[in-house]
């Protein structure tokens, strides 16, 4: 007989997503927190286990909070005019506004994310064996505020990710060192991943395009 694992109850959590996705069983939406148990194998790095529970939880704080009505292209009506947050050529690792493209559907605070890096005449990232982070062309070039606006939340001193192509699990925040600025009303830019030390602005700033 093989030996239960509690994580297996995590299964349980699929039942719920049909909830979310067919009517008939919308009663049984709140069984997706089960997807939870998923995550027993990480609760000996409590920091990392703590981080992704509050992200489920807030994933369903963001549903219930629209209503199930989630941003999609044609429903809002942009107030600000943004431009690209740095300068030169970059290249979209993953993005975009469908299905097909997004960087996340499912998950969705990443929903309409882009991640982007540099490329050279090779179609390379970096130089050398990339093992380093300063092999890397985008590693260190300057984020730009895509519109005017207001810090609201800034956060600095987390430490570049030592293992490159994995998650960093001992980090205190998923998204490492970020700004989000607000635009306009419910409207902001969330810059993820920056360097360590190299936030120009603090939380209250004003900051300009570009």
């Amino acid at each position: 007989m093989p030996h239960f694992e509690l994580s297996w109850l995590g299964y349980l959590g699929f039942i719920g997503l049909l909830g979310l996705c067919w009517e008939p069983l919308r009663p049984f939406r709140l069984a997706t927190l089960f997807a939870l148990f998923f995550l027993v194998p990480y609760r000996k790095n409590f920091l990392f286990f703590f981080q992704v529970v509050m992200y489920a939880f807030g994933q369903i704080a963001a549903w219930c909070r629209l209503g199930g009505r989630l941003a999609r292209p044609g429903r809002w009506n942009q107030k600000a005019h943004y431009t690209l947050p740095f300068e030169g050529f970059w290249t979209v690792a993953a993005g975009g506004i469908d299905k097909e493209n997004s960087h996340s559907w499912n998950i969705f605070n990443q929903r309409y994310a882009y991640d982007l890096f540099i490329t050279d005449k090779d179609g390379k990232t970096h130089s050398s064996d990339g093992k380093a982070l300063e092999d890397y062309y985008c590693f260190g070039q300057a984020i730009l505020a895509p519109a005017g606006g207001l810090v609201v939340k800034a956060k600095d001193g987390i430490r570049d990710n030592p293992e490159l192509g994995a998650i960093d699990i001992k980090a205190k925040i998923f998204h490492g060192n970020f700004v989000v600025i607000r635009h306009a009303q419910g409207e902001y830019s969330h810059l993820a991943h920056l360097k360590k030390g190299s936030l120009a602005v603090k939380e209250g700033d004003e900051v300009r395009c570009g």
